[in-house]
C-alpha cells in the first residue's frame, strides 16, 4: 500500500526538497526571539510534524544548535545558498518537526491555530485576535490537544 505525499516544500532555489506524508500536528505563529532571528521578521509561522513523517527528498541542508527560549537545544536547519529556514528539531520535543510555513510549496492550506510566546511579541505586531495565546512555551500535549479541539 503506497503512502500518499499530503504536501511537499524546499528552500527558494530547488537545492533541498522534502515531503510529509501525514496530517500536521499543528499550526502556530511562534513570536520567540529565536523565531525572529531565524526569520528575520516579528514572528514566524510554523507547523508540527511526526518526525517520523518527515522526508527529505535532496541535499542535505546546514544545521545550526541554538539554545531555544524553552531551555531545550533547538537544531534550525537552512539552506545557507538561498538563505532559507526550512524546520527545526528540539531536544525537548525529539518525536516533532516544526516546519517553516514559508518553505511549504503551497502554504495557503495551514493557517495558525495559536500564537506562542506572544510574551515577547512587539507591541506594534499585529495580532490575530481569535487564537489562542501562551505567553511562553505551552507542553507538547497543550499543542497537541488545542489543535485537536480545533478540529
Amino acid at each position: 500500500m503506497a503512502i500518499s505525499v499530503l504536501c511537499t516544500g524546499g528552500c527558494a532555489c530547488g537545492a533541498i526538497r522534502y515531503e510529509i506524508p501525514a496530517e500536521p500536528l499543528a499550526s502556530m505563529l511562534c513570536h520567540c526571539r529565536d523565531c525572529q532571528h531565524e526569520s528575520g521578521r516579528t514572528f514566524t509561522s510554523a507547523m508540527a510534524v511526526p518526525a517520523s513523517a518527515f522526508n527529505i527528498t535532496q541535499g542535505n541542508p546546514k544545521s545550526l544548535a541554538v539554545t531555544a527560549a524553552s531551555g531545550g537545544t533547538r537544531r534550525r536547519f537552512l539552506w545557507p545558498e538561498c538563505g532559507s529556514p526550512l524546520f527545526s528539531r528540539v531536544t525537548t520535543a525529539p518525536d516533532i518537526v516544526t516546519i517553516t510555513v514559508g518553505s511549504l510549496d503551497d502554504p495557503s492550506g495551514f493557517p495558525p491555530q495559536m500564537a506562542l510566546w506572544v510574551s515577547r511579541a512587539h507591541a506594534w505586531t499585529h495580532r490575530a485576535p481569535a487564537l489562542p495565546t501562551w505567553d511562553t512555551q505551552p507542553s507538547v500535549e497543550e499543542v497537541l490537544k488545542m489543535s485537536s479541539d480545533k478540529g
